[in-house]
């Protein structure tokens, strides 16, 4: 496996300080996510879905829960 690319399922829960930028370097870093759970990590916005759908062709749900 090569390093940073074998994270099929990101789990965030709660992140408080979790940001857009940090999401666009994990969707550039990981693109064989399948699904991505950020419930409660709310600073994030429609830049980070928009990162993970642009870098992440295998990801097939994200759980955004309040």
């Amino acid at each position: 496996m090569e390093a940073g690319n074998s994270v099929p399922i990101g789990t965030f829960t709660f992140c408080s300080l979790l940001t857009d930028a940090a999401i666009g370097a994990l969707a550039g870093g990981c693109p064989l996510l399948e699904s991505m759970i950020l419930t409660g990590c709310k600073l994030l916005t429609d830049i980070s879905i928009m990162a993970l759908a642009g870098n992440c062709p295998l990801l097939e749900s994200v759980h955004l829960y309040e």
